[in-house]
């Protein structure tokens, strides 16, 4: 984003996970961005962050992207393309395969994915504790195999909010993005959790800085709890304890439809 750049109610903000061999990243003709440290990703990974000060101007679209590419999925819509750079400042090769897994416009594929009803979704969780309630549910309709997810990257296939005592609580099941069904891999920055055997805790979550992320192994699944950022009194550690215990995953169903 140009440095003058005034940021409007319509801006959106965009994070991307770089790997190892991305210094920066070039944004079409908006400037490059220099990769930065981020807690909690895999070793040698980095973040890149840049807000589009008006997104109905263009449509971010991912490296090695072909013109026919853009002509059949962005036009008339203003493409900007990002290009990963190396440290000498020179393009990245791209896996155009890639790109039949990217959507330009994720909301329409969101909606056409997941679902606001718990019968009909592929992963359900249901809690068992006086005063807790669901206050949203979305879950996703189908499970599909992610191979260009990475090594060790994780999936919801459910993700629901939960109120407890005037606190709000974010909840997700979590699977092995690239093979759903498997064990998945351990969540990044996650630590065991003293005294509490079979719970860890990621005590730098983004945003949660004075309150950590806990999260249990069920089956081939994680159940994760982390308090909703930005509400009003946040839940203590007994709470987030109270709250994680209650919560069973009562359908993980990743059958093909």
């Amino acid at each position: 984003m140009p440095p003058h750049a005034r940021v409007t109610p319509s801006s959106e903000v965009l994070i991307l996970l770089a790997a190892p061999d991305v210094a920066a990243v070039r944004v079409g003709d908006l400037g490059t961005v220099s990769v930065q440290e981020a807690a909690g990703l895999p070793a040698g990974d980095h973040a890149v962050a840049f807000r589009e000060t008006s997104p109905s101007d263009g449509v971010i679209v991912p490296p090695g992207t072909a013109a026919q590419w853009i002509q059949r999925n962005v036009t008339p819509r203003r493409p900007i393309i990002l290009t990963a750079l190396d440290r000498s400042g020179n393009p990245l090769p791209f896996s155009a395969s890639a790109l039949a897994h990217y959507s330009p416009n994720p909301s329409p594929q969101l909606e056409r994915e997941t679902t606001t009803s718990a019968a009909h979704a592929r992963c359900a969780v249901t809690a068992a504790l006086p005063g807790l309630t669901v206050e949203s549910i979305r879950g996703l309709t189908s499970v599909e195999a992610e191979p260009y997810a990475g090594a060790g990257a994780l999936r919801s296939c459910a993700w629901q909010t939960y109120g407890f005592r005037n606190k709000r609580f974010q909840v997700a099941v979590l699977l092995n993005a690239t093979a759903p069904g498997t064990r998945p891999g351990p969540i990044w920055d996650a630590t065991p959790l003293a005294g509490h055997p079979g719970i860890v805790s990621v005590d730098n979550a983004p945003m949660t800085s004075d309150n950590s992320l806990l999260a249990r192994r069920v089956g081939n699944a994680w159940l994760v709890v982390a308090p909703w950022v930005g509400y009003p009194g946040y839940p203590t550690l007994a709470q987030r304890l109270k709250v994680l215990a209650a919560l069973h995953i009562t359908r993980l169903d990743l059958t093909k439809p």
